[in-house]
């Protein structure tokens, strides 16, 4: 239920879509009403251009990846490297018969350099369909892909495919590999992503594991003063980082993270 109404919300209220329904509500209601319905699309005008000129999902980002600073080293012995889906579009995927990777590949990037720094670590990718409508493949399938056409050993890899957001990466993953106490893991996730990503497994009691932002969005400087009309970018930006604070809030509220976030 969490995962269907979840994505039923985000559909409502991704900031482009938002703005379309109050633009439709706008006329509706000047239908009846020409002052209040002018007052609806005037809302949806500013709306549209204040997000579109101005860099507020740039800034949100950046509050999200100040959160986690990459370990300078990590310890000698790491035990497992866990590395959370989002990196492919599995519907190209299996549309080409390629593996599709999209703007978060360096999620993939990085963990292979540490599972080659360290050899013995055990390497979870973690990923099954997040789609509401499933089309039956999943990440795993397209990193089992990737990892063949590049010759990577799977010798050490294990598929976990059944998780279809955040919490289902950390929960299920942990049931499958069972993490003894002491073991040092590695998590591996877009840096703006990361902070909700930790919390869940804190949440889960999953000891021992360090936090290894990848995927940086932003330099981590922002300008107010609109330079160009980059809307696409502006909005693009407002639509990650705004999926990202919803994740977190409907997170705490249902109890699968405690904030404040750490």
């Amino acid at each position: 239920m969490f995962f269907s109404l979840s994505k039923i919300i985000w559909a409502l209220l991704s900031p482009l879509n938002l703005i379309f329904l109050i633009f439709v509500l706008g006329m509706v209601v000047s239908l009846f009403s020409k002052v209040q319905g002018r007052s609806v699309l005037m809302l949806g005008f500013v709306m549209f251009a204040g997000f579109g000129l101005f860099p507020v999902g740039q800034y949100m980002l950046i509050l999200l990846e100040k959160h986690h600073e990459r370990p300078a080293a990590l310890p000698d012995r790491v035990d497992g490297i866990l590395v959370l889906g989002g990196t492919f579009n599995s519907s190209v995927s299996e549309g080409r018969g390629l593996p599709a990777m999209n703007e978060a590949a360096e999620r993939v990037v990085d963990a292979l350099a540490l599972a080659q720094k360290h050899p013995n670590a055990l390497v979870v990718f973690s990923g099954g369909n997040g789609k509401l409508v499933n089309n039956g493949r999943t990440e795993a399938d397209d990193i089992a892909l990737f990892l063949e056409r590049v010759g990577f050993s799977e010798d050490n890899v294990i598929y976990e495919d059944e998780s279809r957001n955040t919490y289902e990466n950390i929960k299920l993953t942990k049931e499958l590999i069972l993490p003894q106490p002491g073991e040092t893991w590695v998590l591996i996730s877009s840096s703006y992503h990361l902070p909700r990503a930790y919390a869940v497994a804190r949440k889960q009691k999953w000891g021992g594991i360090i936090p290894y932002p990848t995927d940086y969005r932003t330099s981590g400087d922002v300008s107010w003063i609109p330079s160009e009309f980059d809307f696409l970018e502006n909005f693009y930006n407002l639509h990650v980082a705004l999926h990202e604070y919803i994740g977190i809030a409907a997170y705490h509220f249902t109890g699968k993270i405690t904030l404040p976030l750490r």
